[in-house]
């Protein structure tokens, strides 16, 4: 105890509880629980979006394709796209049940097998709806309007992916989508200034985009959509095995 132990007793102990209250004990476990999983969840989200740009470049290499992004479109989509969704990660609140689960072995690896999966599996997600925006755009024989479409697929699957990263439950569960404010304002940041990269005449010049069509448009929303469909389907499975018993919930 922190107000009434000696101080030898305050010297040698694992802890000390400034305000005598046993309770404290659980609310500082609560907090270092929500601690962990906004680490794991920025991880997960920087990893997995990182992951997907190294493997839109390698791709497109392996496939004999032009170079689908400029290294300024790169640098923006470190800088934009994906810092701000990991900021807002690091602010989610405790998801529910969080002092039910089992507490994690000490020596338990950040990057477990199931953690390293599935960073593969949503990377793999992104990566291929990029392509396929690349692809489609070279196919009518524009290289710099592919360009585009390939960097704002990327950066939209980047977005919509942090619901992917958000928690172990859908974001379509009751109160999921706006539990996180920060979320949603980072959201409200990123759309507008993707949009700008490629309507604002400045911005076009320094990254190298072209405005997009209609027809661009939809092709873009349709494919950067379906990692964070993919992903909350499998959010969806998961929780209903895991209610039966049948397996874990959630990501790692």
């Amino acid at each position: 105890m922190g107000g009434r132990g000696t101080d030898l007793a305050r010297e040698t102990a694992a802890i000390v509880l400034q305000d005598d209250r046993f309770a404290t004990v659980g609310a500082a476990v609560e907090e270092g629980r929500v601690i962990d999983d906004n680490i794991r969840k920025f991880a997960f989200y920087l990893f997995s979006c990182n992951l997907a740009e190294v493997g839109v470049l390698l791709g497109a290499g392996l496939l004999g394709l032009p170079l689908p992004l400029l290294p300024l479109q790169i640098l923006w989509l470190n800088l934009v796209t994906d810092t701000f969704p990991a900021l807002a990660l690091a602010m989610e609140p405790a998801e529910p049940g969080v002092m039910t689960r089992p507490p994690r072995a000490p020596g338990a690896p950040l990057l477990s097998r199931r953690f390293v999966r599935a960073l593969a599996f949503y990377a793999t997600l992104i990566t291929v709806v990029t392509l396929a925006a690349w692809g489609w755009g070279l196919a009518r024989g524009d290289v710099e309007g592919a360009r585009s479409l390939a960097f704002t697929a990327l950066a939209l699957a980047q977005l919509f992916h942090l619901g992917n990263a958000r928690g172990r439950r859908p974001m379509l569960a009751r109160g999921a989508v706006v539990a996180n404010r920060w979320a949603l304002a980072a959201v409200g940041v990123v759309v507008p200034l993707q949009i700008a990269a490629v309507t604002w005449a400045p911005l076009r010049t320094i990254l190298g985009t072209r405005a997009l069509s209609v027809e661009e448009w939809g092709v873009v929303g349709v494919l950067s959509v379906l990692p964070a469909i993919v992903g909350q389907t499998v959010e969806v499975v998961q929780m209903r095995r895991a209610a039966s018993g049948q397996g874990p919930t959630g990501r790692p």
